[in-house]
């Protein structure tokens, strides 16, 4: 039996898992330690790493996707050009709640998965200047990312062969 809102609950523990991983790029934390715990837990519960398992073959987009589909944004996009990627969130439901916590200078939990993601894809990904620009309803954050993988890069070869 799936539950209705498991869509959500494999979102909040890739945002736990996000947290994890990018502790080490941003700063030394609590929440990064207590992040590293629930994750352990749920693979525990579950078997396996749910939150490594389900992401392995999504990319920037799906997040975008899986976002609007559990309607916790109302649009996103993410941009890539050259060295560049831009992650758009607008019309973020929690928005009004969260960046007043986060005092524009912490990163949206969102840009926190799309990171994630895009180290998945890219060698190299690293925050341009300021972690994310925060707005009334959403954020907007720019990455620098270098490389391809090459397990990314044979995933897009395969697609294409289709």
């Amino acid at each position: 039996m799936k539950l209705v809102y498991e869509p959500l609950f494999r979102l909040f523990l890739m945002l736990i898992h996000s947290y994890w991983e990018t502790e080490k790029e941003i700063y030394a934390s609590l929440p990064g330690i207590l992040a590293y715990n629930a994750v352990s837990l749920a693979a525990k519960k579950f078997g396996g790493n749910p939150v490594l398992e389900e992401i392995s073959s999504w990319d920037v987009n799906d997040l975008v996707e899986a976002l609007k589909d559990s309607e916790l944004i109302e649009d996103g996009v993410a941009l890539i050009s050259g060295n560049e990627a831009v992650f758009i969130v607008e019309g973020c439901k929690y928005a009004r709640y969260l960046h007043q916590s986060l005092n524009r200078e912490f990163l949206c939990p969102y840009a926190l998965l799309a990171f994630l993601l895009l180290r998945n894809t890219y060698r190299d990904v690293k925050f341009a200047g300021r972690l994310s620009e925060l707005t009334e309803n959403g954020s907007r954050t720019i990455f620098i990312v270098h490389g391809k993988t090459l397990l990314r890069s044979m995933r897009a070869r395969s697609k294409e062969k289709l």
